[in-house]
């Protein structure tokens, strides 16, 4: 038997809420990234099969880059009759922290489903400054 022990009863409860939600959480859910880089640029690839180029932002601000993909129902009718219904809303969207790039040059395209963000590295500031002994 399984049993967690600690003074506080409170931090039980959560912890095991907590690791209840990660376990039934479907992995298919969150936008799912692929992360590299080179010398010049970060690349980040996304599936996002079924959106349009108007239900994505893209958002640079404090080092920070931010995708969002907002998916809405079509409008509710009265005169359908559902059997079943499993389309929906979706909200998703993922912030990556990337220091020193060129927040200008970043470039997106959306194609086949498939979401390609290229992240132009700033070139690196020689900081260093020699001073002269008088």
């Amino acid at each position: 038997m399984f049993r967690l022990v600690t003074q506080n009863p409170t931090w039980n409860r959560t912890v095991l809420n907590d690791f209840m939600d990660d376990f039934f959480t479907p992995v298919t859910q969150g936008l799912k990234l692929d992360v590299s880089e080179d010398q010049h640029a970060y690349h980040l690839t996304a599936d996002v099969p079924g959106v349009k180029k108007d239900q994505l932002t893209i958002a640079y601000d404090n080092e920070v880059l931010t995708l969002e993909v907002n998916v809405k129902d079509e409008e509710e009718t009265e005169d359908k009759n559902y059997l079943r219904k499993e389309r929906r809303r979706m909200h998703l969207k993922r912030s990556l922290h990337l220091p020193h790039i060129d927040a200008q040059a970043i470039k997106a395209k959306l194609e086949d489903g498939i979401l390609s963000v290229t992240v132009p590295k700033m070139a690196p500031v020689d900081t260093r400054i020699l001073i002269d002994v008088e």
